[in-house]
C-alpha cells in the first residue's frame, strides 16, 4: 500500500503525534516518542519507518524484515495505544505479524526434519513508539515475539531496541536474560463442519482483557488462534454475535466460513473504542466501556472490482453496546457496512463529502444504521504494492481524533472516512 511513502520519524525526546491536523499529548512526560506523517497510509504500521537510537543514528526501514511485502498492509497487522489500568491510554504500539505466518508449525518442527523441542520461531515483530509494556515483555523500540509448540505451545518476549530484524535467530533456548516468558491459550472453537486451514487467517491483533485489565496478543498458530500473554481467562474482548450478510451473485460462503467470521478472533476486531474529551493546548481521547466488533463479509476476500461496479456489496457489520459518534455514527446493535464503486453508485451529492486532500477512486460507503436512515461515506482506497493474497479481514483503524474502519477490497484496502 504504496501511494507515496509515508516516512515515520521516531526520536527519544518528547512526546507526541501528529495525525493530519490533529494532535494528542501523552500524561506521562517519560514515555518519549515522536511520529510525524506526511502523505501515504497515516497510521501504524508505516509503509516506512525510520528510527532514531539514543545514539542519534537514524535506521530505516522500507519493509519490516520478518514481514517483507506484507509490511505495509494493514489486514495483516495491529496498531494501538494500550489501555492503562487507570482507564487512559498508553503509548502507541504496532504489532507486525510475519510473511508466511501460515507455514510457522513447519518452521517449529523443520518439516518433520529432527526434532524442535529447543527451537523458537519469530512469529511477530513488535514497536513500541515510546514507552515499555512489562505484562508483554515489550520495550522502547523493536521486540520479538518467538513461539515454540512441542510438546505444548510456549512464547517468549524479546527487546531488540533499534533492531528491527527478527528473521533469522531461531534457536533461542535457554533464553537470553532480556526474554520474558509468555502464556499461550489455543483456541480451536469447536464447528461443524470444523474449522481447517482456511478458517484461520495469517494475522496478528491486540486483545484486551477487562477483567484482569492487560493487553494481550492474538496470532495464528498453526490450525488454530492464540493468545499470548494477558489473563489466564483468555476471556478478551469475547466474541460478536452470529451474524446474517446479503447475498452476492455467484459467491455462497461455506458453512464453516460463515462461522469462522464470528469465532476466530483474526477475521473479526473488537476493541473498546475511544472518545474525545476537551483538554488544554491538545486533544484529549479516552477509552470508554463502548465495545465494537467489525465482522467481515465471509466472501469479502473473494470478491472482485467487478462485483463493486454500480453495485453496494454488504461488506462488512460493525457490532456495537452502544451508540457510537464519530466520523461514522454507528448505533447500538448491528451497523451494515456497504461499498461501492463508479458512478453507478448514484450517491446522493448532498449526502457525501470528502475531507480535502483525501485519495478517492470512486469508491464509496453506505452505512445502514438500526431505526435510521442510511448515511454515506468517503471511502480512500489504497492498493497494494505487490500482488498477494490478502485475506478478507476488517479491523478497526485507531486515530487521535476517533476510530474509523478497514476493510479489505480488490487488490487493495478501503478505509472509511
Amino acid at each position: 500500500m504504496n501511494q507515496g511513502l509515508l516516512r515515520v520519524t521516531v526520536m527519544l525526546g518528547t512526546v507526541g503525534v501528529s495525525i493530519g491536523a490533529v494532535a494528542w499529548t501523552a500524561g506521562e512526560p517519560r514515555r518519549t516518542a515522536t511520529m510525524t506523517q506526511s502523505e501515504g497510509r497515516p497510521e501504524c504500521p508505516h509503509d516506512t519507518v525510520v528510527w532514531r537510537d539514543s545514539g542519534g543514528i537514524d535506521h530505516t526501514y522500507d519493509q519490516i524484515p520478518l514481514s517483507g511485502e506484507i509490511s505495509g498492509i494493514p489486514e495483516f497487522h495491529d496498531c494501538q495505544r494500550f489501555i492503562t489500568k487507570d482507564g487512559g491510554y498508553d503509548s502507541l504500539f504496532a504489532i507486525y505479524a510475519a510473511f508466511h505466518l501460515e507455514s510457522l508449525p513447519c518452521g517449529l518442527s523443520r518439516c518433520g526434519v529432527g526434532t524442535a523441542a529447543a527451537v523458537g520461531i519469530p512469529a511477530a515483530t513488535i514497536l513500541s513508539y515510546g514507552g515499555s509494556y512489562s505484562p508483554l515483555g515489550i520495550k522502547n523500540g523493536f521486540n520479538c515475539l518467538y513461539l515454540w509448540n512441542p510438546p505444548d505451545w510456549k512464547a517468549a518476549m524479546i527487546p531488540q531496541s533499534a533492531n528491527a530484524d527478527c528473521r533469522y535467530k531461531r534457536t533461542v533456548e535457554p533464553l537470553p536474560p532480556e526474554a520474558v516468558p509468555l502464556t499461550v491459550r489455543v483456541i480451536a472453537p469447536v464447528a461443524l463442519p470444523p474449522f481447517r486451514d482456511r478458517e484461520y487467517p495469517p494475522v496478528a491483533r491486540w486483545d484486551w482483557d477487562q477483567a484482569s485489565k492487560q493487553q494481550s496478543i492474538g496470532i495464528r498458530c498453526g490450525v488454530a488462534w492464540c493468545e499470548v500473554g494477558g489473563a489466564s481467562s483468555g476471556a478478551g474482548l469475547g466474541y460478536p454475535p452470529p451474524l446474517v450478510f446479503d447475498p452476492v451473485p455467484g459467491l455462497v460462503p461455506s458453512t464453516a466460513a460463515t462461522n469462522a467470521v464470528t469465532r476466530v478472533k483474526g477475521w473479526f476486531d473488537a476493541q473498546f473504542l475511544a472518545k474525545r474529551t476537551s483538554g488544554t493546548g491538545s486533544l484529549k481521547v479516552r477509552p470508554t466501556g463502548n465495545r465494537g466488533y467489525v465482522v467481515p463479509n465471509p466472501v469479502l476476500g473473494d470478491l472482485q472490482q467487478s462485483h463493486f461496479e454500480g453495485h453496494w456489496v454488504h461488506a462488512a457489520t460493525a457490532v456495537m453496546d452502544s451508540d457510537y459518534q464519530s466520523t461514522v455514527h454507528f448505533a447500538k446493535g448491528e451497523n451494515r457496512i456497504y461499498l461501492c464503486y463508479g458512478t453507478g453508485c448514484r450517491v446522493p451529492s448532498t449526502e457525501v463529502g470528502c475531507p480535502e486532500g483525501t485519495i478517492n477512486t470512486m469508491w464509496w460507503a453506505r452505512v445502514v444504521v438500526p431505526g435510521a436512515r442510511p448515511t454515506y461515506r468517503c471511502v480512500v482506497y489504497r492498493g497494494y504494492p505487490y500482488a498477494l493474497d490478502v485475506p478478507g479481514t476488517v479491523r478497526w483503524r485507531w486515530q487521535a481524533d476517533d476510530e474509523t474502519i478497514w476493510i479489505k477490497c480488490p487488490s487493495g484496502c478501503c478505509e472509511l472516512k
